[in-house]
């Protein structure tokens, strides 16, 4: 359905235009534009003139231009951007959205600090060649991405993938740790997260340094109704002390009936000096 407060057909080309408070609705999606052109033949639908979408309960984007295409279900915005009520914001040169499929900006920026009053830019901000929203994986995949931080770009890497803010566990690993100091050298430390479940995980920690040491480390933890468990645990392949060393941290916080709360710790190193040499 689309309507405005002027509109014309030609019915040789089979394309119809409305213009002036311009809107297009089906299902779940509706587009405001200054224009709107509806092609028959092509199915497609292109907005232009602060172009305003809003789509998947509430969801919305403002573009220059937006064609959608009724057969595939394909919205296709041009110099499109998202702002949050939280500060939340997303740019981007070109951005597809499919009905139940994966999203696609390309050339985009993304940000969730808010502006600076003073100079009107952002702290800090990721400028991104390709983002997908990966539905199935319910994971957002990004590529070649550069931060900027006070309007200087400082790093690149070009590979990163996360959850969706929506997911609230999902498995993976998580962002690298790299470093150095004057007891390990330097270090690279990679850690992986596993759900078991709705309230336990785990995290495995490997770490290897420069120095030839190979750490492995893991994190459990487990939630229930009235308590909370946690279990630390690492193993070291460093002998400096003359054995191989590691650490148990075992913690249990429990709620009883009567709202005493008690609480477990059992804490134990084979050397007194292996938790100040190491990262734990």
């Amino acid at each position: 359905i689309i309507t405005g407060d002027k509109g014309t057909y030609n019915e040789k080309t089979e394309i119809a235009v409305v213009e002036s408070n311009a809107k297009a609705k089906k299902e779940d999606k509706t587009i405001w534009a200054n224009k709107i052109t509806y092609d028959k033949k092509t199915k497609n639908i292109t907005a232009k003139g602060s172009v305003l979408v809003e789509y998947e309960k509430n969801k919305k984007l403002s573009a220059d231009e937006i064609v959608y295409n009724d057969v595939k279900e394909l919205v296709t915005g041009y110099k499109v951007h998202q702002d949050q009520d939280d500060g939340t914001y997303i740019r981007a040169k070109k951005m597809l959205v499919y009905n139940k499929e994966n999203d696609i900006a390309y050339d985009a920026e993304y940000s969730s600090c808010t502006v600076n009053e003073e100079n009107k830019n952002r702290t800090w901000l990721l400028k991104i060649k390709k983002i997908v929203r990966d539905e199935a994986n319910q994971t957002i995949i990004m590529r070649d991405i550069t931060l900027n931080f006070m309007g200087v770009d400082i790093f690149y890497w070009p590979y990163m993938e996360q959850p969706e803010p929506k997911t609230k566990k999902l498995d993976g690993w998580l962002l690298p740790q790299i470093g150095s100091n004057t007891n390990l050298g330097a270090f690279i430390s990679n850690s992986y997260y596993k759900t078991l479940g709705e309230q336990q995980d785990i995290i495995l920690q490997p770490t290897y340094t420069s120095k030839n040491i190979l750490t492995l480390g893991a994190n459990y933890r487990k939630k229930r109704p009235n308590s909370y468990t946690e279990v630390e645990a690492s193993h070291s392949t460093d002998n400096s002390y003359g054995t191989k060393m590691g650490h148990l941290f075992i913690s249990n916080k429990y709620v009883a009936k009567n709202k005493w709360r008690y609480t477990t710790q059992i804490q134990f190193a084979n050397n007194e000096k292996y938790l100040k040499k190491h990262i734990y």
